[in-house]
């Protein structure tokens, strides 16, 4: 979480460093001018996992769960056994704000069960399943789409049903 009150800072003094570079010259790209937009500017998860020994994966992961858990939620489960549970804080933070705090009102086992819930892998298709969904995909819709989908648990139009009849 310290990654998270860091990144604001670090954003700072990247415009500053980057206005300051404007004004002592011409355009960027020019001969004392600022930056130009194909160089490459450290990213704020790069500068932290090269200064804390952490991948920059890691960096952008703790980031991400720290800007999306609420911040009453975050409060909450600050001296828990969850603030120390990466994969529970990842999938608590993939919750809407509303379910966040359901979650943890309902205790620690159930946001454990709901991390352990989306992890759970995705269910095989048949080769009949797969077939239809090729000949779905194909244009070849035999009036039965609907109901196929709805058999996989998933709706027309779903980003799921997308990738499913992409495969």
């Amino acid at each position: 979480m310290i990654a998270a009150r860091a990144k604001p800072l670090f954003e700072e003094e990247a415009r500053e460093r980057q206005s300051s570079g404007l004004k002592k010259g011409g355009a960027p790209g020019k001969a004392g001018g600022g930056k130009a937009k194909n160089d490459n500017v450290s990213s704020f998860a790069a500068n932290t996992a090269a200064k804390t020994g952490l991948s920059e994966r890691t960096v952008q992961r703790d980031v991400r769960v720290a800007e999306r858990l609420a911040p009453d939620v975050r409060d909450a489960i600050r001296d828990t056994e969850i603030a120390d549970n990466k994969r529970a804080l990842a999938a608590l933070a993939d919750e809407p704000a509303e379910k966040q705090r359901e979650l943890v009102a309902a205790g620690p086992k159930a946001i454990k069960d709901a991390a352990r819930e989306k992890r759970k892998p995705t269910p095989r298709l048949s080769a009949e399943e797969r077939a239809r969904l090729t000949a779905i995909a194909k244009g070849e819709d035999d009036g039965e789409t609907g109901r196929l989908l709805d058999g996989l648990g998933l709706a027309i139009g779903s980003s799921r049903a997308c990738v499913v009849i992409q495969v």
